[in-house]
């Protein structure tokens, strides 16, 4: 193996010294094209043998050695592209790597990384499909007719998949996943099951809404954030309650708050700790089940109020009566 890896140095020398002579606008239109066609066959062989030999670094954690954290991190850096660019490539190699028949592909050389994605992909969900993938791509089939015939065999794939399969795969395939992004946030993505989402959905929807309209969405006025951007507030609200939450922004931000303006509160928020508690006006209204419920939990996880405050009122979340202190 260290010879043929002398040889691959070798012709990777003689390639880039090529790039490095050559003339291009000193060749005809038909030149051209050939040394194209040359550069794009030495690009598959390439990524055919990255393909083939990624799943050996990722299986031993050779990359850490270079002082990478992950082995997107360490294949990115090499390619010159995102982490997530050389997640799938890994991913796709590592499917291959299982695979006799895109192994015997790769050692041809004849494997694109994004013909590999599109191919192992599809594998993953109609395996039957890679020979006639694989029988496209030596037909010299376009990227685009490579994708439709695999999107169209996922989907006849699926037809036959029985529910329960289909909610076992889609669960088997469910994540969340958020970075860092360099100019500032994170941006993050979710997968999950229809069933579970619709549990959440329609009540995140409709507390985006009201809190967009709210703040002067509806109607077509512009001075609102985006229906989108209230969605993201709404979400944060399923999944901590609106109390606690500050959206001020800081400098120059929107300085809404879903816990202390009374626009944006959803039914049973409790008011900010600045205001003041009404006076007592004879018995309080009887409470509803919903407030019943969330006063019933509150008194369940609270101490009780300190002996040196002094309400004004008390009343029953139970019974709707008033005690006086």
């Amino acid at each position: 193996m260290e010879k043929l890896y002398g040889d691959l140095t070798q012709t990777v020398r003689e390639l880039q010294e090529v790039v490095r002579k050559s003339t291009p606008g000193s060749v005809s239109g038909d030149q051209a094209r050939r040394f194209v066609e040359r550069f794009a066959e030495a690009e598959r062989a390439a990524a055919s043998g990255v393909a083939l030999f990624s799943p050996v670094v990722v299986g031993t954690g050779a990359y850490a050695k270079e002082g990478h954290a992950s082995a997107q991190d360490w294949l990115g850096t090499l390619s010159g592209t995102s982490a997530g660019a050389a997640k799938g490539r890994l991913a796709a190699a590592e499917r291959a790597a299982v695979d006799p028949s895109l192994t015997e592909v790769l050692h041809e050389g004849g494997l694109s990384a994004a013909q590999l994605l599109v191919v192992t992909q599809a594998a993953s969900e109609a395996p039957e499909a890679t020979g006639d993938l694989l029988e496209l791509v030596g037909q010299g089939a376009s990227h685009q007719e490579l994708t439709d015939t695999a999107a169209r065999a996922k989907a006849a794939a699926r037809s036959r998949e029985s529910e329960h399969l289909r909610r076992a795969r889609v669960h088997a395939h469910r994540h969340l996943r958020a970075h860092q992004v360099d100019s500032g946030g994170v941006r993050g993505e979710f997968f999950c099951d229809e069933v579970h989402w619709a549990r959440v959905a329609p009540s995140i929807e409709a507390r985006a809404k009201e809190l967009w309209k709210a703040a002067g969405g509806s109607g077509g006025s512009g001075g609102a954030e985006s229906l989108e951007a209230y969605r993201l507030d709404a979400f944060f609200e399923q999944l901590g309650g609106a109390e606690g939450l500050d959206w001020s922004g800081g400098a120059g931000g929107s300085g809404r708050s879903s816990s202390s303006s009374s626009s944006s509160k959803g039914p049973g928020a409790r008011p900010s700790s600045s205001s003041t508690p009404p006076p007592c006006a004879g018995a309080a209204p009887k409470a509803t089940s919903s407030v019943r419920s969330r006063a019933s939990a509150r008194s369940r996880s609270r101490p009780p109020p300190s002996c040196s405050q002094k309400p004004v009122c008390a009343t029953s979340s139970a019974r709707g009566s008033t005690s006086r202190p």
